[in-house]
């Protein structure tokens, strides 16, 4: 599991993606910003690889 710092970090991160994705008017920028916002997800609950 990622310590805290790291788990805000990812947090916060997806929660900007997302809202980029809200904001988005162009379709594949839109799924993008989902997908990035999904892996921050996954890493922020300890499921995603940790980068290098």
């Amino acid at each position: 599991m990622p310590d805290m710092i790291d788990r805000a970090y990812y947090e916060r991160r997806a929660k900007e993606q997302i809202e980029m994705a809200e904001k988005s008017t162009d379709a594949c920028a839109k799924r993008t910003h989902l997908i990035l916002a999904a892996e921050y997800r996954e890493k922020a609950n300890g499921s995603g690889a940790k980068a290098a």
